[in-house]
């Protein structure tokens, strides 16, 4: 899914992209017409829902990726993202995004490997039979998580890039001109980059969090249902779970809203700039520079709806409180 001219590379010509496209649609009719076949026959009725829940995900993400246009990959826009470093003679060597993201990948990977091998060793019935159904389960979960860490690393690398344009301006004699035109870059970049995985975000967004709530609903209920101190560790197993998707889902949330910050910080340097300046030429740059970042203050939204700041983990935090406990209540597990 995350090969979808999303991840490290382009393709080399369209054709190329067309039949990649083609084959992972292919792939997934092929694996999800098997697994319906597997779970039709399973007798846990919460499998079978959850396993509708993860397909329907499953089906609309790759549905997305094979509609959007060519050339708007997770590579471009570091490629459009190096390109202003150069022309400006930016240092992007010392942020070390490539090796970051790398180990962010390997972190969830082994989170999630080690997790469903607890999962497998406490209860083999948990898992789809034929075992290798679970297995394509499994990556089809490492991929999703890929594809959220790359929207991400999408406002942790232009957070790094505003904190060095903050740096920058503390120097003396700095060319204001040259800094705003940099900043303007960086922000065009990243609001057409941003917009092709705001759809996938509204997915993720749309299955995760319900998905969040059922882990923790079963949990409660088996933990009534059975002794909490034979229960406990795989209620243990469940929280970490739980954690991971929620630091999943909201990190692109956060890391949108540190740009904020950071925006708000290059305003106060310029500010305290414009009362120690006393040429009126670069009293006039810095006054344009401050007219600049306050109509462009990096406040983003998912299709003018949804923000994307640390306010969004608290409202669905919120939500999923409110209605856990109706649900309980209403469900009588206690």
């Amino acid at each position: 899914m995350s090969g979808l001219d999303y991840g490290f590379f382009n393709f080399k010509s369209l054709k190329a992209t067309y039949v990649f496209k083609f084959l992972s649609v292919l792939v997934c009719a092929t694996w999800s017409g098997i697994s319906v076949k597997y779970v039709y026959f399973d007798d846990n009725d919460g499998i079978i829902i959850w396993f509708y829940e993860f397909l329907a995900k499953y089906v609309t993400t790759v549905l997305y990726l094979v509609s959007i246009k060519p050339y708007t990959s997770f590579h471009s826009y570091f490629y459009k993202l190096y390109s202003i470093d150069t022309t400006y003679g930016v240092d992007a060597t010392s942020f070390n995004i490539e090796l970051k993201i790398l180990c962010m990948s390997f972190s969830f990977v082994a989170l999630r490997l080690t997790v469903n091998t607890l999962y497998f060793l406490i209860d083999p019935d948990f898992f789809f039979k034929p075992l290798l159904v679970s297995v394509i389960y499994l990556a089809i979960f490492i991929c999703s998580d890929i594809l959220l860490i790359l929207y991400t690393f999408i406002f942790y690398a232009t957070n790094c890039r505003l904190k060095n344009l903050s740096s920058i301006l503390m120097q003396p004699n700095t060319d204001y001109s040259s800094i705003q035109m940099i900043y303007k870059l960086y922000i065009d970049n990243i609001e057409i980059s941003k917009k092709y995985f705001d759809a996938l975000f509204i997915i993720f967004l749309i299955f995760n969090v319900p998905e969040i709530m059922a882990t923790i609903y079963i949990s409660v209920s088996k933990m009534r249902e059975q002794n909490i101190s034979v229960y406990g560790f795989w209620w243990s197993l469940d929280k970490l779970l739980v954690m991971e998707a929620l630091l999943l889902t909201f990190a692109p949330a956060i890391c949108a809203g540190m740009l904020t910050t950071e925006a708000n910080q290059i305003q106060i340097i310029l500010h305290d700039k414009l009362l120690q300046e006393r040429e009126p030429i670069k009293v006039r740059e810095i006054e344009r520079f401050i007219r600049y970042v306050e109509a462009r203050p990096c406040r983003f939204r998912v299709w003018k709806v949804i923000p994307l700041d640390a306010d969004l983990l608290g409202m669905v935090l919120s939500f999923c409180v409110t209605y856990l406990i109706v649900i309980i209540q209403f469900t009588h597990v206690y």
